[in-house]
């Protein structure tokens, strides 16, 4: 089974879950995707979008290539068989359009992994450890 745009109608009421759409941009505004608004709360976000032993792709979103994310999730989806990710913003712009694009995005600016450009190590956290009971 090859998982492709879910018509809007379809989602509505047939039960498709609209979340294994290769193309969310395309749905209906009517279509409640589980992740949107998660974007602040990365926690609930990673769990929501990982697989039952922790595990999840992470694609980096930039706005000026907004264009080869949409056909990365695309094909990471359809091809790939695979719903378990989430897309990194690193700046204001990336989220706006991140979310804009209705993707699964992880607000990067308000968790201070991205350095802050001007010379500044980048800080990351592990954000797997305790997401399902384990330590790491």
């Amino acid at each position: 089974m090859l998982l492709g745009a879910v018509a809007p109608a379809a989602a509505a009421g047939s039960g498709v879950d609209p979340t294994l759409s290769s193309t969310p941009w395309l749905l209906s505004k009517r279509v409640v995707l589980q992740y949107e608004e998660l974007h602040n709360r990365p926690e609930a976000l990673l769990k929501l979008q990982s697989t039952p032993d922790g595990w999840l792709s992470l694609f980096m979103f930039s706005a000026p290539v907004s264009w080869w994310a949409i056909n990365c999730v695309h094909s990471y989806i359809r091809y790939g068989r695979s719903t378990n990710y989430v897309v990194a913003a690193a700046d204001d712009k990336a989220l706006e359009v991140c979310v804009r694009l209705r993707l699964p995005c992880l607000n990067m600016t308000q968790l201070g992994l991205v350095g802050d450009n001007r010379g500044g190590e980048p800080r990351a956290r592990n954000m797997r450890s305790g997401m399902h009971g384990d330590d790491g």
